[in-house]
Parts: C-alpha cells; structure tokens; sequence
C-alpha cells in the first residue's frame, strides 16, 4: 500500500486554514490512504466548492487518475461513466457522457469550463447540479417516467432545450454567497 502521510496532511493542514471543522479535523487520521481522500472529498464537496479547493492541477498530479473515475471524478480530459452514484465532472475542457440506465439514484456536479451528456434511459432519481459555465445536455430515452432534476445554480449555464421530464430550477448559489 502507498504511504499517503504527506499527502494527506498537506491536504488536512490547508483544510484546515479554510475552517474545517473540529469534528473533521478530529477524524481525520495523518494516513489516510487516496480512497479515503476522495470518499472525504465526495462527502465534504460543498466545503470544497465553496473553497475552490482542492485545484484541479492539484486533483490531477496527486490522485490517480484510474481511482478518480472509478469513483466518479474527472478533473481533465474526456471520459465516459455508467450508472454513478456520484459524479464530479471538472476542470476547463473537460467532457463527459455519463449513461444511467439502472434503477438506483445519481447525482450530478457539473462545474465551470466542462461540457456534459447525461443520458438516462430508466433511473429512480437523477439530480444534476450546474455551476458557473457548465454546459451540458440531458437526454431522455424509453417511455419511462424519469425522475431529473435539474439545479441551476449560475445564469451563464449552457444547455440547449430540457426535455419536458426534467424538472429545472434556477437557484441562488449557496455556496458561493456570503
């Protein structure tokens, strides 16, 4: 196994200094393998948005790339998921398709600079987060009646027409307020 000390204390120490928690502060342990950075990184997403942190050269020369899109994350160049649980699409250029065709929830983060294809055939629920200049698509195949969701946190999100199944809403971003 690889020893992810400095790695993991780098990333802990400038959590830190932004206002991590104590209670995340307290259960994060000095070796901490990747897998549990990106579960950290997963579950804490909001403090990492609304801190622009980590970079995504940062994601991309620190975590390995295989890992990353085995649990949903792609931080630069073209890749293709099937049936997330999560997905994080970032980093300017970036494309992804991403195919649901399974009975289980997804959840979608779509970030500046990133241009997306959702395509859900059949799906429990399916919710898609768009931030800054995402630009994205959703398409929906088969007569099902699909779950999609879609929060529109930026007035310069791009995408061509909704399908009449997904449910749009343009919201304030959270995140970003004061």
């Amino acid at each position: 196994m690889e020893d992810n000390t400095q790695l993991s204390l780098q990333l802990k120490n400038e959590a830190v200094k932004l206002g991590l928690c104590k209670q995340w502060t307290e259960a994060w342990k000095d070796n901490t393998t990747q897998q549990e950075l990106i579960n950290k990184f997963i579950r804490g997403y909001d403090f990492c948005l609304k801190h622009n942190w980590p970079s995504v050269d940062f994601i991309c020369n620190n975590f390995d790339e295989a890992l990353l899109h085995k649990n949903g994350i792609i931080a630069r160049g073209r890749y293709s998921f099937l049936n997330p649980e999560t997905c994080i699409v970032m980093g300017d250029g970036t494309q992804a398709t991403i195919r649901i065709n399974g009975r289980h929830p997804s959840r979608i983060y779509l970030n500046g600079g990133t241009s997306t294809k959702i395509i859900v055939k059949t799906s429990e629920l399916v919710i898609i987060e768009a931030r800054d200049d995402a630009a994205f698509e959703v398409m929906a195949e088969g007569d099902y009646d699909h779950n999609i969701v879609v929060y529109d946190y930026s007035p310069h999100t791009i995408f061509p027409t909704l399908p009449d199944c997904v449910k749009y809403k343009r919201l304030k971003d959270y995140i970003h307020e004061a």
